[in-house]
């Protein structure tokens, strides 16, 4: 599972996060977060942008691929960071993979589909300045 913080305001606890492996990791976070599940995607994650009608979308350097056979090794129930780019050594699951991962040969999403999405979500919360995460699920 990852957990997020509740809070949302640029500061340094609002990107406090943690990838939680096994579930009393839970009782070591504080609340309020936001618990969602952790989906492989090989360490990308597309960022959107939307102002009024204009979207933008991006790409980032996100978490590893977890695989169950490492989560036997692990000997802490979560591992805490602040962003994917703040991630130290000793931090990160696969310090490899970052250094092998080429973001010039990710594939971007269509633009359609992630100006679809965008209007969608405009119009649903009546919002004219967000952004959005987009994940390719493995």
């Amino acid at each position: 599972m990852l957990a997020k913080s509740l809070v949302v305001d640029g500061s340094t606890k609002s990107h406090k996060m943690a990838l939680v492996f096994i579930h009393n990791g839970l009782n070591s976070l504080k609340s309020p977060m936001v618990v969602q599940q952790f989906v492989n995607h090989d360490g990308v994650i597309f960022k959107v942008y939307v102002v009024g009608e204009c979207v933008r979308c991006v790409k980032r350097k996100s978490l590893p691929n977890v695989e169950e056979k490492k989560l036997v090794r692990v000997s802490e129930d979560l591992l805490s960071f602040s962003q994917v780019s703040n991630l130290t050594t000793d931090e990160r699951i696969d310090d490899r993979y970052y250094k092998m991962m080429q973001l010039d040969d990710i594939e971007m999403p269509p633009l359609s589909f992630v100006t679809q999405i965008a209007r969608g979500l405009r119009h649903m919360m009546r919002l004219n300045l967000f952004n959005f995460d987009v994940i390719r699920d493995l």
